[in-house]
């Protein structure tokens, strides 16, 4: 955050703020990030991730999170790898075998790597009913047309699809 402030301030001057500034925080638990309740930091024209929502307990609710901060009418944009053939079909990405009132992702399914735990990818599908399911519409999704090398670790990594997705926060009526 210091180096991308640094950098704000080079580009835009001291008082950067008001136009490009960032912060660490965790929008699951937003009373420990103070600044992260003040308005300021809702009513974005654009929220993206890059990468991010693989590492994440519930995508859907992280989705459902980054829409309350994007002003209606705003995007959402999503960077994330496809989910590769031959993955564990019984991850909870996997529609197919979700009772009903279970959510979708249960994190007991997703993937231990030396960092943590990962889902391993999205489907195209998962992505549309993601989106759908936070509550926003428009759903695009392009699949970039080169595999892109992540970093190779002992059970994750290597190369992947990557795809770029968008989804638009709906108007409000009234």
């Amino acid at each position: 955050m210091k180096l991308f402030n640094e950098e704000a301030s080079k580009l835009l001057g001291p008082n950067h703020q008001d136009r490009m500034h960032a912060i660490q925080g965790d929008l699951n638990e937003p009373e420990k990030t103070p600044a992260l309740t003040r308005p300021e930091w809702f009513g974005f024209d654009c929220a993206i991730i890059s990468f991010a929502l693989h590492h994440v307990d519930d995508p859907i609710e992280l989705l459902k999170l980054l829409k309350a901060r994007v002003k209606p009418g705003g995007t959402i944009v999503v960077v994330e790898c496809l989910k590769q053939d031959g993955a564990e079909t019984d991850s909870a990405t996997a529609s197919s075998g979700i009772k009903d009132g279970e959510p979708k992702y249960n994190p007991a399914n997703m993937k231990a790597v030396p960092m943590g735990r990962v889902w391993p990818g999205f489907s195209v599908e998962d992505v549309h009913e993601d989106y759908a399911a936070a509550g926003c519409t428009d759903v695009d999704l392009r699949i970039w047309p080169e595999p892109v090398e992540l970093p190779k670790m002992p059970t994750f990594g290597g190369r992947c699809t990557m795809y770029v997705s968008k989804a638009v926060v709906p108007l409000t009526l009234g």
